[in-house]
């Protein structure tokens, strides 16, 4: 892909400790969990004992991008769209979320921005077998920022919406 022009953006998953330097130096790392979210405890641990942390990225000299999922990640639901939810979670990202967060909200963080290039918001439209349309949602979600499109989500699949296919793989 950086051949064809394209800067290639990819989630922390695969990234261990001990295999950093294998990789490409021009990725740009979307980093949105040290542990995978799981609740395996087990599964939490061994994940927190392999894997590179964002500060282990960011010594290697990846280009970061924080997307901490606990604050950052946004599943619509009409249980999580209340008024008091959605003060709730401007309030929590206000007082306790920046750049430099990056392990959930357990506090830690890196040093310094150097090579965090920025962040995102993923609203997820998880649980949804159609297109979530403002018409769907409660007042309350109908209300965030950007809500202005018709489709809020879609069912469209990675394909279509210009992702890379298992085919495109390869070049990368």
């Amino acid at each position: 892909m950086e051949r064809r022009g394209f800067t290639v953006r990819v989630y922390n998953d695969l990234f261990r400790k001990k295999n950093i330097k294998q990789f490409n130096p021009n990725l740009e790392i979307a980093y949105w969990s040290y542990d995978g979210d799981t609740e395996n405890k087990r599964v939490s641990k061994a994940n927190r004992t392999y894997r590179a942390g964002a500060a282990d990225l960011q010594k290697a000299g990846f280009r970061l991008l924080n997307y901490n999922s606990h604050y950052l990640y946004f599943v619509p639901s009409r249980k999580n769209c209340t008024g008091e939810n959605r003060r709730y979670m401007v309030r929590d990202l206000k007082k306790n979320w920046d750049l430099c967060v990056w392990d959930s909200d357990r506090g830690r963080k890196l040093s310094s921005k150097d090579g965090v290039i920025g962040s995102a918001i993923s609203v997820w439209g998880e649980g949804f077998r159609r297109s979530v349309r403002r018409k769907d949602l409660p007042p309350s979600c109908a209300a965030l920022p950007g809500n202005d499109a018709e489709a809020i989500g879609s069912s469209r699949s990675r394909e279509d919406a210009g992702e890379i296919s298992d085919t495109d793989v390869r070049d990368i």
